[in-house]
Parts: C-alpha cells; sequence; structure tokens
C-alpha cells in the first residue's frame, strides 16, 4: 500500500518530496482523494431548505423555535471562576457586524446548523485585531483538507467566485470557525435533522398537496363518466371536447356545487373514499410527530393532536430546553471560547446565564429549596452550588452575623407582647430592608413591639414605609385579620401554639408536616383549590411568628404575610395575620387585599378546630395531629400532650 501512495504522489503535481507523516494513524483512510480540492457536500442542501424549511410548516416552527430561544440566552465571560463584564470578546459578541445584533448573529448560526448539519462563522481582522464576525451560508462552503486529511481551508462560492480562507486573520483564531453535528459516514460535514426526517417530510408535504388538491376538485374525490349509448365509444374529438368542457365548467373551488348537464348515453357515476383511505389525515399527524421528533421538539408545543406524552405544558417546555436547547447553547459556547480565546485570553470562557431562562425558573426554585434544608453544607457550599461566588466568612457565622447587622439579637430573652422589657431586637428594630430574616422583609410586627398599643401601631406603620415595600409605590396592599386561635379553657402552652401555628402556616400546607425555618413552600388557596406559587417561610425563635415571602412566581409577588400567636390576659390565644407588600401584577394588589382575608380565616378555623380535636373539644375527642409535644418542664403547661 506504501507503495501505491509513493507512486500516486509523484504522479500528482507538487506533491513530490512530501512529508510521508501522518497526523493520525487513520490519515490515509481520510485523505483518500485528490489532496487540495473541495471535498463536496453528498447532499442537496437546498432541497433542505426548500422543501424542509420553507415549505413544511413543522420544520419552520421546529427551527425558528429552537434557534430563538437558543439565541435569547445571554453568554457570560469567565476568567477562571471570576466573572468578567468588560472584555473586547465581549464586545465583539455584543455587535457581531454593523447589520446584526447579537440575536440576528445567534438566530442565522442556530438556522444554518439545524437546516444543515452544519455552521460557519468567518471572523475578520483590521490592524490585527478581530473587529467583526460573519454567518456565512453552509452551502457556499466547501472544506479543502491537507495532506493529512484534516481541513486545511475553506472555500467559499458564489456568483461564480472563489475565495479561499486559509490564513489566521490574527495569530491564533483561524479564519473560520466550523461546528457541525454528528455524522456517521462523513469525515468532513454533518448531518442534517432534516435529512433524518426526510421521509416524514416528504409524507406531510404530500398529504398536504393531496388535500389542496381535493379542495380544488370541489372538496371530493373525482367520479367516473360513463358511456353507456348504443352506438359504441365516442370519438377522438368527442372525448377531448367533453374533457375540456369537464376541466373549464366544473373543476376548482369556485365551481364546487354547479349542477352537470349530460348529452344522451352519458351517466356521471361519483366515487368515494372508503375510512381506509382516510387514514392519510392520521399519517399525516404521525408524520408531524416523526418531524418534531427528529428536531427535538416536543410535539406538544406544536399543537399536533393526539400527542399526551406530557402530562402539562411546562413539562414540554422544559423538555425542550433540556434536551434540545441548552445542549446546543453549551457547544456554541465551547466553540467561540476555543476559536475566540487565543485572541483575548487563554484562560477566558463563555458560559450562558441560565439564570435567566424563565422556563427553569421552577427547577432553580427546587435547588434553592434543597439547600436550605441541607444542614450539612456551610453557606459558601450552598452559595456554589447555585453559582454564586463565596463570602469573606464560610459556616453557621455567616448566618449568625447576618442576623446581628439586620439588628436581631438572640441572647435576649422573649416574654408576652406588651411588656416593655421583652422583644428580640437591638437598636432601631431591625426593620426596614434589613433582609430576609427574622421579622425583615421590610415590615413589621415582631414581638419587639414594646410599649403601648399606639407605639406599637407607629412602628408598624415605619416598618411597612421601608425601603422594601412602600405605600407610595404602585402595587399596595395591606390587609389584617384577627381570629381566635385557642380558648382559655384549652389552656394551650406556648410550645404548642407554635407547633399548632407551624402546621397551618401556608395556605394550603399538609398539616402533618409543620414548615421549618427557612425552607421554601407551595402556597395554595384553601378556599378554592388554586394554585398561588412558591413563597420562602421563616420563623421566629420561639415559632410564634412565622413570615411568608413570596417568590417572583408567585401570583402575588411582591409582598409578605405575617402570622403571630399572642396570649392574651385570660389565657386565651389570638392568630393575627398581616399581609403587605407591593404586587408586580397590576391589579392584584385589589384582588390581594379581598381574598387574602378569606384565605387566613380559612386556615384559622383549620387551625382553630385541630386545637379543639386535640383537647377533646366538640364532636371528635380524637386528636386531629400528633402534635409535638414534649413532657413537662417548668414554666411551661402541657396539658394537652
Amino acid at each position: 500500500m506504501s507503495r501505491i501512495l509513493d507512486a500516486v504522489s509523484r504522479l500528482l503535481p507538487g506533491r513530490a518530496g512530501l512529508p510521508h507523516a501522518k497526523a493520525s494513524a487513520v490519515g490515509p483512510l481520510i485523505a483518500w482523494e485528490p489532496l487540495g480540492q473541495p471535498v463536496w457536500a453528498p447532499r442537496d442542501y437546498s432541497a433542505f431548505a426548500r422543501e424542509g424549511y420553507m415549505q413544511n410548516a413543522i420544520v419552520y416552527r421546529c427551527v425558528r423555535m429552537i434557534a430563538e430561544a437558543a439565541a435569547s440566552v445571554p453568554l457570560l465571560l469567565y476568567d477562571g471562576e471570576e466573572e468578567v463584564t468588560e472584555q473586547g470578546l465581549l464586545d465583539l459578541l455584543g455587535q457581531p457586524s454593523p447589520d446584526q445584533t447579537t440575536t440576528d448573529f445567534l438566530e442565522s448560526w442556530y438556522g444554518f446548523l439545524l437546516v444543515a448539519g452544519n455552521t460557519y462563522v468567518e471572523a475578520v481582522a483590521v490592524s490585527g485585531r478581530l473587529r467583526e464576525l460573519h454567518v456565512l451560508r453552509p452551502d457556499r462552503m466547501k472544506v479543502v483538507p491537507g495532506p493529512d486529511g484534516w481541513p486545511e481551508a475553506f472555500e467559499y462560492s458564489a456568483n461564480g467566485r472563489s475565495i479561499r480562507f486559509a490564513e489566521d486573520p490574527v495569530p491564533g483564531v483561524r479564519p473560520i470557525l466550523h461546528v457541525r453535528l454528528f455524522h456517521p459516514v462523513n469525515d468532513h460535514y454533518g448531518m442534517s435533522p432534516i435529512e433524518a426526517a426526510g421521509v416524514a417530510i416528504d409524507i406531510h408535504n404530500t398529504a398536504s398537496s393531496w388535500n389542496k388538491a381535493l379542495l380544488d376538485n370541489a372538496a371530493r374525490p373525482s367520479g367516473a363518466l360513463v358511456y353507456a349509448a348504443k352506438s359504441g365509444n365516442l370519438t377522438g374529438e368527442q372525448y377531448a371536447r367533453l374533457k375540456a368542457e369537464l376541466e373549464e365548467g366544473f373543476q376548482g373551488a369556485r365551481n364546487a356545487g354547479r349542477p352537470l348537464l349530460l348529452e344522451g348515453g352519458l351517466d356521471w357515476k361519483p366515487l368515494s373514499l372508503s375510512p381506509k383511505e382516510m387514514d392519510f389525515v392520521q399519517a399525516k399527524h404521525a408524520a408531524a410527530r416523526e418531524i418534531a421528533l427528529a428536531l427535538g421538539v416536543p410535539p406538544m408545543l406544536l399543537g399536533i393532536p393526539g400527542d399526551n406524552t406530557y402530562s402539562n405544558y411546562q413539562e414540554a417546555q422544559r423538555s425542550l430546553w433540556r434536551q434540545t436547547v441548552l445542549p446546543l447553547v453549551n457547544r456554541t459556547a465551547k466553540a467561540f471560547s476555543a476559536w475566540l480565546g487565543p485572541a483575548f485570553g487563554e484562560r477566558l470562557e463563555l458560559r450562558p446565564d441560565l439564570d435567566q431562562v424563565e422556563a427553569l425558573s421552577i427547577e432553580r426554585e427546587a435547588l434553592w429549596a434543597r439547600l436550605n434544608q441541607a444542614t450539612f453544607l456551610t453557606i459558601n457550599e450552598k452559595r456554589a452550588a447555585v453559582g454564586y461566588g463565596p463570602l469573606e466568612r464560610d459556616g453557621p457565622g455567616d448566618g449568625e452575623e447576618q442576623e446581628e447587622k439586620a439588628g436581631f439579637d438572640p441572647s435576649q430573652p422573649r416574654v408576652l407582647e406588651g411588656d416593655a422589657d421583652g422583644g428580640q431586637w437591638t437598636g432601631d428594630g431591625g426593620g426596614g430592608s434589613g433582609g430576609f430574616g427574622s421579622g425583615a422583609f421590610g415590615a413589621g410586627g415582631s414581638e419587639g413591639e414594646s410599649g403601648s398599643e399606639g407605639e406599637s401601631e407607629r412602628v408598624r406603620v415605619a416598618q411597612a414605609q421601608s425601603e422594601e415595600f412602600s405605600p407610595s409605590r404602585p402595587g399596595w396592599h395591606d390587609y389584617t385579620v384577627q381570629n381566635p386561635g385557642c380558648s382559655a379553657e384549652s389552656r394551650c402552652s406556648a410550645e404548642e401554639m407554635a407547633d399548632q401555628l407551624s402546621r397551618f402556616a401556608v395556605p394550603g400546607q399538609d398539616p402533618s408536616r409543620p414548615v421549618e425555618d427557612a425552607e421554601i413552600n407551595f402556597a395554595v388557596d384553601p378556599t378554592t383549590g388554586l394554585p398561588g406559587g412558591f413563597v420562602v417561610t421563616q420563623k421566629s425563635a420561639d415559632g410564634l411568628t412565622i413570615w411568608n415571602k413570596t417568590l417572583p412566581l408567585h401570583l402575588l409577588f411582591d409582598g409578605v404575610v405575617e402570622r403571630r400567636a399572642t396570649q392574651n390576659a385570660d389565657g386565651s390565644w389570638t392568630i393575627t395575620t398581616r399581609g403587605f407588600g407591593n404586587n408586580v401584577i397590576p391589579g392584584m394588589n385589589e384582588i390581594n387585599e379581598e381574598l387574602g382575608p378569606d384565605i387566613f380565616n380559612e386556615l384559622d378555623q383549620r387551625l382553630r378546630e385541630n386545637i379543639d380535636r386535640h383537647h377533646g373539644v366538640g364532636n371528635s375527642k380524637s386528636a386531629y395531629l400528633d402534635c409535638r409535644h414534649r413532657p413537662s418542664r417548668a414554666g411551661l403547661d402541657t396539658r394537652g400532650a
């Protein structure tokens, strides 16, 4: 074999004396062709573009949906693990060319990759610096392999002219970036998803054409015109005239329903479709599902009937992003990083900003909930898991330090409301925009309200007008409801009330599972069963105050609900619920103030019924829930345990 290659190399001009070393052990197998000549793509790109993308609605929508979704994901630049916000590479990607934005550029990039299986970008340098990036049409690009069988240049042909890209525009950066999808039988070009769906596309297009022809033929199949005269067959002239009259006067939607005037001896026999022949409709839907499958789009998102694989639309959206869009985005980010990195910095890396993907917000909230409940992780480990940088200090001390900054003093004793010597706040009361900790949230109602009732109300109003929530901002809502929690006869202890309040803290909560501090819960309207959204829950040290702060996906975002259990002079307990904040969605504040009291009145009624059943009050003496009471300790009344 080596002697044959030597003989061939001597026959080819300009190839004599070339070294025999290959870049790879499989190089001779790849390079067995006239070296230096373009390798033409063994496919018809124009057919993919014309019959697939341009004439098939399923292909068009799939490609557009994927390309637009992928182009909408912002790319962040990192130097190692540190994010870079000002860099020449970001400027170049922000304006790749004078007539294209980043979105236009990336949509073309992803569109060509999906239609052709290949996509090409040209780098243009001016005075030794990269200035522009241009996406090139795949059907005009050809790979030129080198002596080792790997591409050494690219040729671009248009209008009878060809340009060869071989020299690097700047050191270390190739003139063309070529990204291709996997092809099992080609070394230089990728395989288009449309090629895999070619048969389904033909079936779908043919079914559409058949439908159109049927409509043109008065929306019914053709019939048979029978000549039954005794004189014999029609003459050629009679046959041609009859055929022309039928085509001109009776075919087409405009002529539908016109009566047919027959001469002597002629009889019209209409034909109909059998149920089996009508299966072409189902065949068209099946072909549409195959096309969507090849391109990686859940059929449910395309409105294709008969496909109930996904339980809901959100699941289908997440499937599209996780299985189709994000792999393309990650591939693109890595390709551009490796290609352009030498011109701007070897350690620079582009990464997609997944926090900006709305379809993945539920997954992010679920991750936050799991991390909040992971007591074995430090704060910095939790921050690293969600992509944030570390704090200066790590470990449990961070949480204590943040509470102290907010004005929280965990060492202060907690006493009944109204005692001027008690409370858990120091300084200015720790309210305002102090953050997400024990009674912060930008509004008050903490146990630290001391003095007279008027002073308590002034503290509440002052905290409500803090930086986070304010009546002067749009969407302000504020409502308060008070309901009896435990009767004086039941003699509920503070521990029991804290336990009961944690079981009825969030509307729609499962009472068998008390809420934990700093966890994420899902709120549901107990009166209608309609979902509200996610809230993050905080508990005071004694458990007698609980705050629920709405997260961005909550229907009534943004706001806080504070639920507080206070003991009265006769030993009974009262549950006070206050909801306040600034709703983001216009008009939701009015709905909030109208429905909020009903929701928490219902929740308080269930709490009270549960306490009564636990103490044997009413019709049932069986405990509704096994409340977690401890054996008697000094200062605690455990009568209901």
